[in-house]
């Protein structure tokens, strides 16, 4: 049984990186450049097959099939755009908010601020010692 071009390029690949990993084992650094080079050749001359042979399946196909195929592509491309302008615009979203938070506490009044947080503290803990000042705590939140 005679084999493909396809299949001996992967042999070759398959010796080149047997060769490399042989060579790793025994001295780890230092891989002298025909290891490299080879296995570089095996691989790129597999990878070039591989295309020529999806090429020769695709030449087959009647123009009815391409243009469905690539209806299918362009759908599948507008999908993932659409994925990424919805992330785009959430983050987009996200900036503008926390731009805005800053620029909330830029022009803030700091003692203004702290006077606020401290007499919301004060308030929580009145409302917490009795039940006529948590009466007036509820008057004031209504």
């Amino acid at each position: 049984m005679s084999m493909t071009e396809l299949e001996r390029a992967k042999q070759g690949q398959a010796c080149a990186s047997a060769v490399w990993d042989e060579h790793y084992e025994r001295f780890g650094v230092g891989m002298p450049k025909w290891i490299n080079k080879s296995l570089a050749y095996w691989q790129c001359r597999v990878t070039e097959l591989e295309a020529a042979e999806k090429q020769a399946e695709k030449r087959h196909m009647t123009l009815w099939e391409t243009l469905t195929d690539l209806r299918e592509r362009f759908g599948r491309l507008i999908e993932q755009m659409d994925h990424l302008l919805a992330d785009q615009e959430a983050a987009d979203a996200k900036i503008d908010r926390l731009t805005a938070d800053v620029e909330r506490l830029q022009a803030a009044d700091v003692p203004t601020l702290l006077k606020n947080i401290e007499h919301d503290a004060n308030g929580m803990t009145c409302a917490l010692s009795g039940p006529k000042q948590m009466k007036e705590v509820k008057h004031e939140g209504k």
